[in-house]
């Protein structure tokens, strides 16, 4: 008598949950036993790879795209990107069901137009199956398809130290925080993300939060806090250690995010997080060797490569960018341009500029109206040599030039032009320039 043969199960390709989750065990149903199945050896996957290269470019090609692609990630293997056939968007959830957190109002790390952010501290779930699968929530306690010891057997989600849970401020803000958890659902499946992007543990679906990995400080207050209440040597002393790195790595991280196909769309000291490898974060204390420097908030960012997704991405355009940062390009009435890598590395490269200068360029602006009509011209390097500061902005440069031994200013203008016919170089190009300039 011959052996019954099992009905093949239906395979759907999609990517896999972070962590299992009773409300996802629930809604499995189990194949049916009358539907004849047609049994075939399953086809091969074509597995393409690429190398990583050896020097710290990332690949001039974008991720390729497939039409209709299975959407199943290729396994990393040694050095080898992710194969990325389509932009899988769907938000990753935050798996509170294992780990949780708790946080105080009054511990406020930062607010912007759509969300405040809060510092949290891991904690246990307080999830039970009474109050999680109970008749409230509409969702009925079955028994799990996968047994108990296959679950025990998963890998516990990273908890770090601290969180920063990034919460709506409205609750018109939810829409916009969950575009952006689309976008660093989408950037986190590199495992290289969290060199250049804050760590992103998901997104919270009981209140539309993000949970982001705590951070020393933004580099917004680094320069306000730490740099700008140095003694001008020693400032000068601090500016000379921190700026080579700060630079290199954020360089690498744009052309990284332009590899990934996304603009981020709001670059700026406010928006770029650090963090030393000692205790309090304070530059004294610390070394720039264990220093961590990674892009955050990118609610106003776009991606280039369509998204395969239940609901599209739209950034929060309403009053995206910050003027101070903004490229000349986007703002000119007669040919607009959109926002892409290469306003992404003019505001790059202003903010660079505030870091060295401890100040905008255009302060000296006696109005907003005025300020603004600077910021439309795009000379930068010209309106940091007018008003009170003008003496002072040059003391700056002169002397982060004299301690790198290389001309720094120079090196600002290869972006921060006002001339649009000149040639403007790509973030990797501007890097190398910096590296082989100070022989780093």
């Amino acid at each position: 008598m011959e052996t019954p043969r099992r009905p093949q199960v239906l395979r759907v390709a999609t990517s896999p949950p972070d962590w299992p989750c009773a409300s996802t065990v629930a809604n499995q149903s189990s194949p049916s036993m009358t539907v004849a199945v047609p049994i075939t050896p399953p086809l091969t996957p074509s597995r393409s790879t690429q190398s990583v290269p050896e020097s710290t470019e990332c690949p001039t090609e974008p991720p390729r795209l497939a039409l209709s692609g299975s959407g199943i990630d290729s396994t990393i293997s040694g050095n080898h990107y992710l194969d990325f056939n389509v932009v899988e968007t769907e938000p990753k959830a935050f798996p509170y069901l294992i780990t949780d957190y708790s946080y105080n109002r009054k511990n406020k790390l930062g607010q912007g137009a759509w969300s405040d952010v809060y510092l949290a501290d891991p904690s246990p779930s307080q999830a039970t199956s009474s109050n999680v699968l109970g008749p409230k929530n509409g969702i009925e306690a079955t028994p799990p398809l996968t047994p108990t010891k296959r679950e025990r057997s998963a890998f516990p989600p990273v908890v770090p130290k601290a969180y920063a849970i990034k919460v709506p401020a409205m609750r018109s803000a939810k829409a916009v925080l969950e575009s952006e958890a689309r976008v660093l659902s989408y950037l986190s499946r590199d495992p290289r993300s969290r060199d250049h992007i804050v760590t992103f543990h998901g997104l919270d679906t009981r209140n539309g939060a993000l949970v982001l990995k705590a951070m020393s400080k933004s580099l917004e207050s680094w320069i306000d806090e730490d740099l700008n209440n140095a003694t001008e040597f020693a400032r000068s002393k601090m500016l000379a250690d921190m700026f080579p790195r700060v630079a290199g790595r954020l360089l690498k991280g744009l052309s990284w995010l332009a590899w990934r196909g996304c603009t981020h769309g709001d670059i700026k000291p406010a928006n770029i997080l650090i963090s030393f490898g000692s205790g309090s974060g304070s530059e004294s204390e610390s070394t720039t060797t264990a220093m961590e420097v990674v892009y955050t908030d990118f609610s106003s960012a776009t991606l280039s490569h369509p998204a395969r997704s239940s609901t599209p991405i739209t950034a929060a355009q309403s009053g995206a960018g910050t003027w101070d940062y903004l490229s000349p390009t986007l703002l000119s009435s007669i040919t607009p341009h959109k926002p892409s890598p290469e306003t992404d590395l003019w505001s790059l490269a202003m903010t660079l500029l505030v870091l060295v200068l401890g100040r905008s360029p255009f302060s000296c602006a006696p109005s907003t109206t005025l300020k603004r009509d600077f910021i439309r011209k795009g000379n930068p390097l010209l309106y940091m040599t007018y008003g009170d500061d003008a003496a002072s902005n040059r003391d700056r440069m002169n002397s982060l030039s004299q301690a790198l031994g290389f001309n720094v200013r120079k090196w600002f203008e290869c972006v921060l032009s006002s001339n649009r016919d000149v040639y403007v170089p790509s973030a990797d190009e501007w890097r190398r320039e910096l590296e082989c300039g100070i022989s780093l």
